[in-house]
């Protein structure tokens, strides 16, 4: 899976909070949620790195027992807009991984390892994430289970930096959709809400110029294509047009989402080159 030898592999990170302590905000490390300023809601997390100005944090909490609802810290200064959410431990870790997309909604989920379009679930209590806090509901072992241990990762939007969206399909390759994002998406993560469909992931380190046709699918084990096939984008300066009628251009709704190859503006407020 990642170091088979003679096969080749990518990999895509993100830098939160550091990791100097047990609980880390922007690269300083405390030794608990409360000095951390992370004990806002009922369930405090047993770790985090959180980057406010990246708008990125990574929460690790325990799942409770019975049937009560948790609210949890996620450190950010805004809303989160996209989460996934995963089981740690226990023998049913291995289920599935659990997406919230700011324009799915808060009463359904859509999962990153199935094809499934988007379902009626409350997993989040069907409350929309605060400016601080996540609810998760209990029972589902991949997101809040009794005695075992989860993680989450939440993002919202940075103008110039990373964007989450939707873009609606045409079918057709000559009348696909261009969607405006503000920067060159070095990565690309785009998925059909309304249908059966896979993941499609893009990135500018497999296909360098601006056209991509190297797709891995996050719903499939399999190699990725790279042909000019079913899932052909551009990558441009200033977001990605769709250039085949089918793959990710059917006739649907798709969520997407999307980081930067280089800041439109740095994290301090200095526009870049």
């Amino acid at each position: 899976d990642t170091n088979q030898s003679s096969q080749t592999f990518v990999g895509w990170s993100w830098k939160a909070g550091g990791s100097k302590n047990t609980f880390n905000v922007d690269d300083v490390g405390y030794a608990s949620a409360a000095a951390a300023g992370l004990d806002g809601g009922n369930k405090t997390p047993t770790g985090a790195s959180v980057g406010t100005k990246q708008g990125f944090s990574i929460i690790k909490y325990d799942g409770t027992t019975g049937s009560s609802t948790n609210t949890i810290s996620h450190g950010l200064l805004q809303a989160p807009t996209f989460l996934i959410v995963k089981g740690l431990t226990g023998t049913n870790a291995a289920n599935d991984w659990f997406v919230y997309h700011k324009d799915i909604g808060a009463t359904k989920r859509i999962r990153l390892n199935l094809t499934n379009a988007a379902d009626t679930q409350n997993w989040l209590g069907n409350t929309v994430p605060t400016s601080s806090l996540v609810t998760i509901t209990q029972g589902w072992y991949s997101v809040n289970y009794n005695g075992h241990t989860h993680i989450m990762y939440a993002w919202h939007d940075v103008p110039g930096l990373q964007k989450f969206g939707t873009y609606e399909g045409t079918g057709n390759a000559s009348t696909g959709p261009f969607v405006e994002l503000g920067f060159k998406p070095a990565l690309l993560i785009v998925k059909n809400m309304d249908d059966s469909e896979n993941w499609y992931i893009y990135d500018t380190k497999r296909s360098p110029s601006n056209v991509a046709y190297q797709t891995l699918l996050a719903s499939s084990s399999g190699q990725e294509e790279a042909g000019t096939g079913n899932t052909r984008i551009d990558l441009l300066s200033n977001g990605f047009k769709l250039r085949q009628g089918n793959g990710p251009n059917n006739s649907n709704t798709y969520i997407y989402a999307a980081w930067a190859e280089a800041p439109e503006f740095n994290l301090y407020g200095a526009q870049s080159n």
